[in-house]
């Protein structure tokens, strides 16, 4: 069954495969993995890939999750990179639903509950929701980071409002989708399926936590913009007049974003 084509897969209608990478993640990875327990929606699968870099105890903490709870489950790769990891959590993954949350981030307990219903209710394929920024140690919390109610394809162009956290796409619709291995892989693989015609219909309430880690890719912004011009450019195969004039719009959005924690 693993090793067969998206395609062919019987998914389990109604199980959330949450997606995990967990590289030298000894210091956060209980904390996530707990949120995932405490959800009031207890119908899921956590798929945490542990890659051949790692040299921490990230392994053996998950190991031991394992053992007590059987919707827990570790898998190990020998390549390395974190589109590599999610691939390989989605190529196993059984569940109607995929959801991302990496190893130092949290889900209030009512995430995926209100998420789902959300989705029922609306019949979208592709959404997200609202979250906050917290420090480190989780002692300090930001704003909430709102989202819009539907985000289009060149929405998303101008500015990508979707937190990776936050995302829970159907896999019934929308099958055999890999990230990219380049920086940026969830803002390319959110713009593929918005091309497709699935818009993300956002859900404004507060059920998740982005922990600020130093030194986290995310927070390196130079490098950020070059990978969005080539997302423009390469990716997206967008002229440099209409590149330019998204690269402005994020831009402007981005800066506005750093003002507020």
């Amino acid at each position: 069954m693993q090793n067969l084509p998206m395609c062919m897969k019987n998914l389990k209608k109604g199980l959330v495969s949450i997606i995990t990478p967990a590289f030298n993640s000894e210091k956060f990875i209980a904390s996530a993995i707990e949120s995932v327990r405490s959800q009031t929606y207890s119908n899921f699968e956590m798929l945490i890939v542990v890659d051949s870099g790692t040299t921490d105890n990230t392994a053996n903490i998950v190991k031991d999750y394992e053992k007590k709870d059987p919707r827990i489950r570790l898998i190990t790769i020998t390549e390395r990179g974190l589109a590599l990891s999610r691939n390989k959590a989605i190529e196993e993954s059984i569940g109607q639903y995929i959801a991302f949350l990496d190893s130092d981030d949290l889900w209030l307990p009512e995430k995926l509950e209100r998420q789902l219903k959300f989705m029922t209710e609306t019949g979208a394929k592709f959404s997200c929701t609202a979250y906050r920024r917290s420090s480190e140690d989780l002692k300090t919390t930001g704003n909430l980071i709102t989202v819009p109610a539907i985000a289009t394809y060149t929405d998303l162009l101008k500015n990508n409002t979707l937190a990776c956290l936050t995302v829970i796409y159907d896999q019934t619709d929308l099958q055999n989708l890999k990230m990219q291995s380049v920086r940026g892989e969830d803002y390319r693989l959110w713009l593929e399926i918005s091309r497709k015609g699935y818009d993300c219909y956002g859900l404004n309430e507060d059920l998740a936590r982005y922990r600020f880690v130093e030194n986290s890719l995310s927070r390196q912004f130079v490098r950020t913009i070059l990978d969005r011009w080539r997302t423009y450019t390469q990716n997206e195969r967008l002229n440099p007049i209409k590149a330019t004039y998204y690269m402005l719009w994020y831009l402007s959005t981005a800066l506005l974003k750093r003002k507020q924690f």
